[in-house]
């Protein structure tokens, strides 16, 4: 079990990472106009759910592939991985932005976000995708803090510094396309930065030797995966699409986006110690060591519950101060923030059970069970944001993704009681 020092070590980065990113929220919302910030906010929305299909799940497919690797001593599938999952990365997220500003191209008029907006948004697809991937690489070969730190609050800095750069040179009033500048030229710095750690902790029989490739089955296993995070990701993000999209309010976008950046800090933090725990669950399972599982998700709970608790109450108590950092007028979304907390903090005590679910061969159970969650979830933004808004959509994001985890966790359970049978 990782030790109370590196879990908070994990945790803190988070918070601490998430604290600079609503900063950075903060500065974007008072730079920009209501309007502008909740289309960029929709348009960012997109870009987040769709990173997840683009990836192709490979994040979490390196990680099972390099544990397995670590188990066994054979390392040829894990070369072949290593060169082709960048390749299908980039790949998909092309063909994504061409159907996505296609579509968009249809429809942009009935929309609260113009077409050039969202073009020059979704454009920072493969550069995210491809953070991810290398970020999830470092982490499998026993760097889960330093790449951590990089993809996390190092990103957030290098956003803010390139932020005041182009408030030097623009002004202090930014439209959507210079704000999109400042997280493409950032990405593009961590992006390198992630790749540079990769090749140094990577162990050198990865780098030479013979290759072996699974292409067909690497796909179907990362669609089924990234299916199963779209899914997760669509019901946490979706809120302000429905918003800009199907409600056109760009205004009641600009409030959720703000009560939801503030609220998601629970989930980093849930994500963050993840990295610690995920390689470690992986080769769980690889060795079949049913009590190593099971102490391990012990350990993830009581690590996990003190933050939750402690930092659910400052955000609820202090809610409307912080609200009020983006502007007056956005503290009406104080009610809004206040499910988001509950629902993010239950959310982020079952984080580890979707990974865990998938490390155990269940990747077909989980997509169902969160295709179901997103379909049941969306429908209920659409409605219950056409009475309440942003605390409608709130609401139906809360209960659909915790209703999801709490099955899935139930059903890890079931599954590991079974490996000793």
């Amino acid at each position: 079990v990782p030790s109370l020092k590196k879990s908070a070590t994990m945790m803190i980065q988070s918070v601490v990472s998430g604290g600079i990113g609503i900063f950075l929220w903060i500065l974007l919302a008072r730079m920009m106009s209501m309007s502008e910030f909740g289309e960029f906010s929709a348009s960012y929305s997109v870009l987040n759910i769709v990173v997840m299909i683009s990836s192709l799940g490979m994040g979490t497919m390196v990680t099972k592939i390099y544990s397995q690797s670590y188990i066994e001593g054979n390392w040829e599938l894990s070369r072949g991985l290593r060169r082709n999952a960048p390749l299908f990365i980039l790949g998909a997220s092309i063909i994504c932005f061409v159907v996505l500003v296609g579509y968009h191209s249809t429809i942009h008029r009935h929309t609260a976000v113009r077409i050039e907006s969202f073009i020059v948004v979704m454009a920072l697809l493969p550069l995210f995708a491809l953070a991810g991937f290398f970020g999830f690489t470092c982490s499998a070969h026993g760097a889960p803090a330093r790449s951590g730190a990089v993809y996390g609050w190092g990103w957030n800095i290098v956003s803010l510094l390139t932020l005041g750069v182009f408030a030097v040179v623009f002004g202090d009033r930014l439209g959507v396309l210079d704000v999109a500048g400042v997280f493409a030229i950032s990405a593009m710095i961590v992006l390198y930065l992630l790749w540079l750690l990769s090749r140094s902790v990577e162990p050198e029989h990865i780098k030479h030797g013979k290759r072996s490739y699974s292409n067909s089955e690497w796909i179907r296993s990362g669609l089924s995966i990234a299916f199963a995070g779209l899914s997760v990701i669509t019901i946490h993000r979706c809120g302000v699409v429905v918003l800009g999209w199907i409600h056109a309010d760009a205004e009641a976008a600009a409030i959720l986006s703000a009560a939801g950046r503030i609220s998601f800090i629970l989930l980093l933090l849930g994500g963050g110690l993840a990295r610690l725990y995920r390689p470690l669950f992986a080769q769980a399972v690889a060795a079949e060591n049913q009590s190593q599982i099971k102490t391990l998700l012990v350990g993830w709970i009581r690590t996990t519950f003190v933050p939750v608790f402690v930092l659910g109450a400052v955000l609820i108590i202090g809610g409307k101060f912080f609200l009020g950092l983006y502007g007056e007028e956005y503290t009406a979304g104080y009610w809004t923030l206040v499910v988001y907390v509950l629902g993010f903090g239950s959310c982020t005590l079952m984080y580890i059970g979707r990974s865990l679910y998938q490390f155990l061969g269940c990747n077909k159970q989980v997509l169902l069970i969160m295709v179901c969650a997103a379909v049941v979830g969306i429908a209920g933004m659409v409605e219950l944001g056409e009475f309440w808004s942003d605390f409608g959509v709130a609401l139906a994001t809360a209960i659909s993704v915790n209703s999801a985890c709490g099955l899935i966790l139930l059903l890890c359970f079931k599954k590991i009681k079974q490996m000793g049978k």
